[in-house]
């Protein structure tokens, strides 16, 4: 017996519904009525005026989507902070709600925080594992403090 493939149909993933996977894309289309194709186009157009109006921002190092300037935000009263570590290295950062292109590491500390009442753990890129900043939280507040040397704007 055959194994099927989970796999989707081209730049469509996520659109096409399920009983299509694993179908070449001509004969997945084939299966599709002219209402499904132009709801499809129509989901595809969206996501790409959507990807225009909020560029990407990625990783210097990998090219990997870590954020989008959609996401800048302002933390005490500026989006761009330097600051200086315990071992006396500089870095500035730039504060982001959201960065789904990292993953954080390490336990939580408010040791030499940087923002009074904030816990940080590390935030690494989830493609090449380079320090991209600092995950940063308080109560129900939450934000990305990313290394602003270590991002570059997206395709």
């Amino acid at each position: 017996m055959a194994k099927r493939l989970n796999t989707t149909v081209g730049a469509v993933e996520g659109i096409l519904p399920g009983w299509l996977w694993g179908k070449s894309p001509v004969s997945a289309f084939k299966m599709l009525s002219d209402m499904q194709i132009d709801n499809i186009t129509k989901e595809l157009s969206k996501k790409r005026e959507k990807e225009k109006k909020d560029p990407s921002i990625c990783c210097s190092n990998c090219g990997h989507k870590i954020t989008s300037s959609g996401a800048v935000i302002p933390v005490a009263g500026q989006h761009r902070h330097t600051f200086k570590n315990p071992a006396g290295i500089y870095y500035s950062i730039g504060c982001f709600s959201s960065a789904q292109g990292c993953f954080n590491m390490g336990e939580p500390t408010m040791e030499y925080t940087w923002f009074p009442g904030y816990t940080w753990c590390y935030s690494v890129c989830s493609n090449c594992h380079t320090h991209m900043g600092w995950f940063f939280q308080s109560g129900d507040s939450a934000f990305y403090g990313l290394i602003l040397n270590r991002l570059v704007e997206g395709k």
